[in-house]
């Protein structure tokens, strides 16, 4: 047994898929919907329903019963096997099954509907260290993508917000130490007087640009596209530039 079981482990597992046995009596009374079974002896099923037409497995007449079964870890053994033409899939023992639900679409003919589960506890030991006797279940694109997705995001966030953060404590930090009060000393002086800048003036700011502690004028001007820039002296008066 050992060594037949050795051999089966040593079948690569097929992808999941939905194989088919046929017995030649009813046994609908032992698969109530939302049981779970375990199948103790080897299970020969095909993936070819034409096979099944043979008397021997389920035949065309009288009572019988089809199995429908989800695996996960069959072996897939016509290259082993004397009947090739069968494409005959074993399940080891120990297989546990959940049934999902049965019908009768035919006259003595009875159908039901198994799925292969994964048991939390070991109903077969592995013949030797290191075999798997069910495949690595893989995590589906979607679960992939979207944590891929999730933890982009969250890593995207993060570095815009360092980026704003050191943007922002660079800016109020040089504020608080590197900038300078200034106070212009005359800035209200009764002086009248006209200046002439470029034609039609749209907008004037005023402010110290020259570092001098006087009101200086910037105008800028619509039709010509230009700016004039006027700074002012101790008596409040503009020079232009």
């Amino acid at each position: 047994m050992k060594l037949f079981l050795t051999a089966l482990t040593k079948i690569p597992c097929l992808p999941p898929s939905t194989v088919w046995r046929g017995i030649t009596k009813n046994i609908s009374e032992e698969f109530q919907p939302s049981t779970v079974m375990t199948l103790w002896p080897f299970s020969s099923c095909t993936v070819t329903l034409p096979v099944l037409e043979n008397n021997i497995y389920l035949g065309t007449t009288g009572n019988r019963t089809l199995l429908s079964i989800e695996v996960i870890n069959g072996r897939n053994i016509r290259d082993h096997s004397h009947f090739q033409t069968e494409d005959e899939t074993l399940l080891p023992p120990g297989t546990r099954m959940i049934v999902q639900s049965q019908f009768s679409p035919a006259s003595g003919l009875h159908v039901i509907h198994l799925k292969q589960i994964i048991p939390k506890e070991v109903l077969l030991e592995s013949p030797f260290e290191g075999v798997q006797l069910f495949p690595k279940i893989k995590d589906s694109w979607y679960r992939k993508k979207r944590f891929a997705i999730s933890f982009g995001t969250l890593v995207t966030l993060l570095i815009g917000s360092i980026v704003i953060g050191s943007a922002f404590g660079s800016k109020f930090g040089n504020k608080d130490t590197n900038s300078t009060e200034r106070r212009c000393s005359t800035p209200y002086i009764r002086v009248s007087g006209t200046y002439r800048t470029g034609n039609t003036p749209v907008s004037a700011v005023l402010d110290d640009f020259n570092d001098a502690s006087n009101i200086d004028n910037v105008v800028t001007t619509q039709q010509d596209n230009e700016i004039a820039l006027l700074f002012g002296n101790s008596e409040g008066i503009f020079h232009g530039q």
